[in-house]
């Protein structure tokens, strides 16, 4: 018999005798076994009854809870993090790949519309778990493998530690996962708001060349 059914059939058989036990104990000394205590063995065998969740074609190294606890992430040696559904127990769509080595730590913002992964590859890159692409480039500057990622309570900066000896802290406040499911026109709105100006004529010029100066952001006057 392999460990994990071995462990199954002792938690299963164990747990019952073990709240019987208990009650045993307590009528003994005039005293009555708290109610959750059933509930408590109960939830350790359901857990090992539950389904494995396979996916991955290597080791999984590290899970993560979406902040509604709808969904699961995980990510592995086989270089992908998969996205589960925690109520059907089924993988949401193909495996996420963009890191090049095993993914150590996957950890979801607080308002669970990005998913940060750290790697071997000493990369990290953000996710936007609707649309389960990238976000812009991986992140870099740690030279070691990238051990742990963790958002800060309000999302504006994520905590990375690595093999290095280093923690980084990285500002991700202007990462808007909302736009990128904007047009043209919803950008350029966008851009103006955060700016509250327009280009100045050096800025024109650097990336639009010699193509006539206009505003981009009418409530604001020309740049200089």
């Amino acid at each position: 018999m392999d460990p994990a059914t071995l462990a199954l059939a002792v938690t299963t058989f164990l747990s019952p005798l073990l709240v019987k036990a208990g009650e045993k104990a307590a009528e003994a000394v005039g005293a009555k076994l708290p109610e959750q205590a059933g509930k408590v063995w109960s939830a350790v065998a359901a857990r090992f009854k539950s389904k494995p969740l396979k996916g991955h074609s290597d080791w999984v190294r590290n899970v993560a809870f979406s902040p509604n606890g709808k969904m699961l992430a995980s990510g592995s040696s086989d270089n992908t993090i998969i996205l589960w559904d925690a109520a059907t127990q089924q993988a949401i769509g193909s495996p996420l790949s963009g890191h090049t080595s095993n993914v150590w730590s996957v950890a979801f913002s607080p308002d669970g519309k990005a998913l940060a992964s750290g790697s071997d590859d000493n990369t990290i890159i953000l996710w936007d778990v609707a649309t389960r692409q990238p976000i812009g480039t991986p992140l870099t500057g740690q030279v070691g493998d990238i051990n742990s990622v963790a958002f800060s309570p309000d999302g504006k900066m994520l905590a990375s530690a690595s093999d290095d000896k280093t923690i980084f802290l990285l500002d991700v406040s202007l990462v808007d996962v909302s736009l990128l499911d904007l047009g043209p026109e919803a950008w350029a709105a966008k851009a103006c708001q955060r700016a509250n100006r327009n280009l100045t004529q050096v800025e024109w010029k650097q990336y639009f060349g010699d193509e006539l100066y206009r505003k981009t952001c009418e409530q604001w006057p020309e740049g200089k």
